[in-house]
């Protein structure tokens, strides 16, 4: 099961990074021109508040994010911490977390899965008075898995990492079908049973290489430039 790895200290801390701002764009290449200047120029910071779900409450965290400027070209582009998505409001590990809880079970519904029936609880203890009312609403575990499912480019390429570390993975041989009862066109069953591959290959991927493929999303195919 996919678990959430970000505190709001995280957050707190990458935040103090760029308010001074104390910290280096991690990309060599620049998203823009695609050349490798050998560092980018701190531009601006942009404000941006992320959501943590907090003993089955949504905790809003305000934050930055940091813009750079190339020096080759003189474009701008955002980077994104290693806890954030772009144009996902939650933090990294909830998307995936939740959506590989509904898929996992093929029992779970929506609701329950937002509500987190099953015991397995997300998020991290604090102070009762800084949470804010809402609940996390099914809703919103319904486009996770949408998204979970768009990432197939992602988990063919795992695959052919896992492929090439062990011809023999039983990741190839694993056939997993999608209940009918949690679709009701094919292109949304489409999109579950890519997710449910896409868990599975992060499933074997850890196994091979000690480490989930879900940071690289991050770090690497949607930094976007903009």
């Amino acid at each position: 099961m996919f678990t959430v790895t970000t505190s709001e200290a995280e957050i707190n801390a990458h935040t103090d990074r760029v308010r001074v701002p104390d910290l280096r764009c991690g990309l060599a290449q620049c998203p823009k021109c695609r050349g490798v200047p050998g560092g980018f120029h701190f531009h601006e910071r942009r404000r941006r508040s992320f959501r943590l779900i907090v003993d089955g409450l949504v905790r809003i965290v305000a934050s930055f994010l940091a813009r750079w400027r190339c020096p080759l070209c003189r474009q701008t582009f955002t980077e994104y911490p290693p806890f954030a998505l772009p144009r996902k409001r939650y933090v990294r590990g909830h998307p995936f977390a939740f959506a590989d809880r509904y898929l996992d079970d093929d029992r779970q519904s929506y609701r329950r899965a937002a509500r987190g029936d099953d015991g397995s609880g997300f998020g991290y203890p604090c102070d009762p008075e800084a949470i804010s009312a809402r609940q996390l609403d099914f809703t919103t575990v319904w486009r996770w898995t949408g998204f979970a499912g768009a990432l197939d480019p992602l988990r063919r390429h795992v695959a052919r990492l896992v492929r090439e570390k062990d011809p023999a993975s039983g990741l190839f041989r694993e056939v997993r079908p999608v209940p009918s009862r949690k679709c009701r066109s094919p292109a949304r069953r489409g999109l579950l049973l890519n997710g449910l591959r896409l868990f599975a290959a992060d499933r074997e991927y850890r196994r091979l290489f000690g480490f989930t493929i879900f940071p690289t999303i991050c770090n690497t195919r949607l930094l976007l430039a903009g």
